[in-house]
């Protein structure tokens, strides 16, 4: 039994150990980049956006990915909603979700690497993020949009 404790203990230490790693290491990168930015160097300003690009940005996604598909995907077997009809679902969901406010995280990176404001991005993004919502409506009301060319190409013939 005390074993078991001594586990959880060394388990638990070792959470907070790379948790309060993890947070240097942010901070020391994120000073980098603001130091980075600030200095005028259109050389550090294209590596610190970079790295705000790839580095902060892809993490989300597939964080989002890892959070959402396995929470939702034994529901959509039970319903026997075709997986690729789903996984289209679910990636136009996470555009539309990244270019909305107030969590547009894409609105952030494209502020970051164009300097356009973002309220001027919202004003004119709009049209678009309404074909998004409607294409969205249109493929969960009518599948056969997006699983028209993986059919046509043999996917679930049998």
């Amino acid at each position: 039994m005390a074993l078991y404790y001594l586990s959880i203990l060394y388990g638990a230490l070792l959470t907070v150990g790379v948790s309060l790693a993890a947070l240097a290491v942010s901070v020391l990168l994120g000073l980098l980049g603001a130091g980075a930015k600030l200095s005028g160097s259109r050389l550090l300003v294209a590596l610190a956006t970079g790295y705000t690009t790839v580095i902060r940005g892809i993490p989300e996604l597939v964080l989002m990915l890892l959070v959402f598909v396995p929470m939702l995907l034994p529901a959509a077997k039970v319903l026997e909603i075709d997986l690729v009809h789903f996984g289209v679902v679910v990636v136009v969901n996470m555009m539309i979700g990244l270019v909305t406010p107030p969590f547009g995280m894409l609105l952030f990176v494209t502020n970051a690497l164009t300097g356009i404001p973002i309220r001027d991005m919202i004003r004119e993004g709009w049209l678009f993020l309404a074909m998004l919502v409607a294409l969205m409506l249109m493929m969960v009301l009518f599948p056969q949009i997006v699983l028209w060319l993986p059919q046509t190409m043999g996917y679930g013939v049998q």
